[in-house]
């Protein structure tokens, strides 16, 4: 089903990177681990940079975390993924939001992914805004790098904007 008349996306596609030491928690998940390789060139866009090219700097995800609740957004599926050949132990979390979808994991899960993404700010929050798909679906991204013990009065929200606490 397609939602972009609302002005949101179908899914949201969010990444994050995460250190060996915040690994740890995620393994005892039991989340899957995929390795891969880059698919994008550099300099190669995902879709519209609702934030410029620098993206947003020292946000808070509390607000957003709310917003996917209220609107009806579930965790469909979530994962850690390594790069193919990389032995430094680093890791990205992966995880999709559906709108109107079925949780897809344990509430243990989500609990886990909810404290990793608001305990702490973000000091960069890159969001690609996407086209439709031919059948109508829009997904889009978001890119979060550098969490940080910090304290901000900037959040982000749906549909995408900054908005001060």
């Amino acid at each position: 089903m397609a939602t972009t008349r609302t002005g949101l996306p179908d899914t949201i596609l969010l990444t994050a990177k995460v250190s060996p030491k915040q690994a740890s928690s995620f393994y005892q998940l039991e989340l899957p681990i995929r390795s891969y390789q880059p698919k994008y060139p550099a300099g190669t866009g995902y879709g519209d940079q609702m934030f410029g090219d620098n993206g947003a700097k020292d946000i808070s995800l509390i607000r957003f975390w709310n917003r996917l609740d209220q609107l009806g957004y579930k965790i469909g599926f979530a994962e850690l993924q390594q790069r193919e050949n990389d032995h430094h132990g680093r890791r990205t979390l992966m995880v999709v939001f559906d709108l109107f979808g079925n949780q897809g994991i344990d509430e243990d899960a989500r609990l886990v992914i909810r404290d990793f993404l608001l305990e702490m700010s973000w000091s960069h929050v890159h969001v690609w805004a996407n086209p439709p798909k031919e059948n109508g679906v829009r997904i889009d991204a978001v890119i979060l790098g550098g969490r940080q013990p910090k304290e901000t009065e900037q959040e982000l929200d749906l549909p995408w904007r900054i908005v001060s606490r």
